[in-house]
């Protein structure tokens, strides 16, 4: 789905896709008829005294506004819509981060706080979710004119870090949650004790977001549990795994040696 239109027929029908490509087509053919006037009117006026025949006043300005933009087009080709859309990008990017600056300079406390209210309507549940679930701690909050994101990493690695990014966008929010990870791909997490799995799951199951309870899954498997995150997807919990003893074995050596 790239246009809106798509999502008009994906949500009401190919009539409705229909019926709002022809009132676009409509509209924006008698809006570039009204911007060709508006800009005739000029050359209109300044070209009038040498015009006998009033009537062909603005006729005769908006064929000469045509001649001009044909011949812009012809003689700047490629180079000229490059600069003209290399103009266009530069308003709207200047507008979006001016955007930014000043909804953060127009309310208390800046972006910091803006960020602290979405936090606490639950806004940016999914930061507090893997902070509880998961030893992932907040790194970094970041936000722009299409939304916001956010990294959670483990502060022990600042030399090796591997971060988690999550990402919300303005477009998507009305979509409610939204999972990537379908239908078993999950993210994985091990665990240093079966009461650790054991935890969890409880935690899952008071806030109904418990998917798999604990079990006991044949090797390499081991002790697992299974939640999933306020977007939907699964975060498998697991003790026994092997994942500490493969991590120690590939790079446990290189790691004391390091220190």
């Amino acid at each position: 789905m790239v246009t809106a239109y798509a999502l008009l027929e994906q949500r009401f029908g190919l009539g409705a896709r229909r019926f709002t490509s022809i009132v676009f087509m409509v509209t924006r053919g008698l809006a570039d008829s009204v911007r060709v006037f508006a800009t005739a009117i000029p050359i209109a006026l300044i070209i009038s005294p040498t015009v006998q025949n009033k009537a062909f006043v603005m006729p005769s300005a908006i064929l000469i506004l045509g001649a001009l933009t044909v011949l812009y087009t012809y003689k700047g080709g490629m180079k000229a819509v490059v600069w003209t859309e290399l103009l266009q990008a530069s308003i709207y990017l200047i507008g979006g981060i001016s955007a930014i600056v000043l909804i953060g300079k127009s309310y208390t406390g800046g972006w910091s706080a803006i960020l602290d209210v979405a936090s606490a309507a639950g806004k940016l549940k999914s930061i507090d979710w893997y902070t509880r679930y998961t030893t992932l701690e907040l790194l970094d909050r970041r936000s722009d004119p299409d939304g916001y994101g956010a990294w959670l990493g483990h502060p022990d690695q600042a030399d090796r870090p591997f971060i988690l990014v999550l990402v919300s966008f303005f477009r998507d929010q009305e979509k409610g949650p939204q999972p990537i990870m379908a239908p078993f791909a999950h993210i994985g997490i091990e665990v240093p004790s079966r009461a650790e799995v054991e935890r969890i799951a409880e935690m899952g199951r008071s806030e109904g977001c418990l998917m798999w309870p604990p079990t006991d899954m044949p090797d390499p498997i081991g002790y697992i549990c299974a939640v999933t995150d306020p977007d939907g997807n699964v975060v498998e919990i697991s003790h026994n795994q092997g994942v500490y003893d493969k991590a120690m074995e590939v790079w446990g050596n290189k790691a004391n040696a390091a220190t």
